[in-house]
């Protein structure tokens, strides 16, 4: 809220509203208003539990169980509603999960062989949702 530029990214994995205010106007309106800083110091508390917790899993869980995890959490049903695909960018989602795109690959061809999902030209099926969420456990909930 200060003169600093933030540099940061935000993705979604699904459709999303985003409002904007212009610091300007907070500044003006907000800054010395109790209600609104409790607010954004709740929001900070949140943000901080969530990013300890997920940097806890990113380091004690393998990354099998963390793919697995975000797999079934982004997996889509194909436009002949037949199967259910994943079709993340990988190198996305590689910098998601906080690996390389290499071990990301090698864990994707672990998955293979152990027949949960099975690589096909632009994405990935899965055929054994059961393996994957054995993997995935209660990682994020």
């Amino acid at each position: 809220m200060h003169v600093e530029t933030a540099n940061s990214n935000v993705q979604v994995i699904e459709d999303t509203y985003c409002v904007g205010i212009s610091f300007d106007d907070i500044r003006k309106f907000a800054f010395d208003d109790s209600k609104f800083l409790r607010f954004a110091c709740d929001a900070l508390r949140d943000k901080l539990i969530r990013l300890s917790k997920n940097s806890s899993i990113n380091l004690l869980y393998p990354l099998e169980n963390r793919l697995a995890s975000f797999i079934l959490a982004t997996c889509k049903e194909s436009e002949d509603k037949n199967k259910i695909i994943f079709l993340g960018n990988l190198t996305e989602v590689s910098e998601l999960l906080g690996t390389s795109y290499r071990h990301l690959l090698r864990t994707l061809n672990i998955l293979c062989i152990e027949d949960a999902i099975i690589k096909n030209e632009n994405y990935y099926e899965i055929i054994n949702a059961g393996i994957l969420e054995k993997l995935a456990g209660e990682l994020y909930e």
